[in-house]
């Protein structure tokens, strides 16, 4: 009888782990395709005009909002202290990796806690700036590339771990994303430089962090 109740409750932590894992699994192809479907929303409710349906505006009273409430004074308290708008970049990029780490080892639902922890530091180290009167090309240049790598840490984190539970579908999906991740803030820039209106669309890199934070 004892025999007999050790193998069922084997059997029974087996199939829970392989429900787990596809599970898992399932959950992270979900919210990668959710950004991947995202990022080309703006390519399918273009007006004539060439603008999105009132996402501009939505997307500009809720960050106008957030700024307002939240960002501006924490900031105006932060330049008191003496912080640099820099150092809050390098931290929230150091934030992100670990995020990225914590998703790699299997910590998958403690990496998206981290990660909106990070997405604080990335909007306040604007707003630092700001309030500071410390706004540079240099920290322009180092928010946008601690972006990139953050981005770049994040999604790997999940292909490792699609490596890990081999999970191909997931490591694909990983990859389609981080790509198109990538385009968007490319076609941004060029289109800038290039003088063509790039605001528009609805995912700019705070909904793509939340998307995918509140996803793991």
């Amino acid at each position: 009888m004892i025999w007999i109740q050790y193998t069922k409750t084997l059997q029974f932590m087996q199939t829970d782990r392989v429900l787990s894992r596809h599970y898992g699994a399932w959950r992270r192809h979900a919210v990668v395709g959710a950004v991947l479907c995202i990022m080309t929303l703006p390519l399918t409710l273009r007006t004539p005009s060439g603008s999105l349906r009132g996402t501009r505006t939505m997307r500009s009273r809720a960050k106008a909002l957030l700024t307002r409430v939240f960002a501006e004074p924490v900031a105006r308290w932060l330049a008191r202290t003496g912080v640099s708008p820099n150092a809050l970049t390098i931290v929230g990029l150091l934030i992100s990796l670990a995020a990225a780490l914590a998703v790699a080892v299997g910590y998958v639902a403690a990496g998206g806690v981290i990660l909106l922890a990070a997405g604080l530091f990335d909007m306040l180290d604007g707003a630092l700036a700001r309030a500071s009167n410390r706004v540079t090309r240099f920290g322009a240049l180092l928010d946008s590339t601690a972006d990139r790598v953050a981005e770049a840490a994040v999604f790997g984190g999940l292909a490792w771990r699609s490596v890990g539970l081999g999970d191909a579908a997931g490591v694909m999906l990983a990859f389609a994303a981080l790509v198109a991740s990538f385009l968007v803030s490319y076609l941004r820039a060029r289109s800038e430089g290039l003088g063509v209106p790039g605001d528009i669309g609805i995912a700019a890199r705070p909904e793509r962090v939340i998307l995918l934070a509140l996803g793991l």
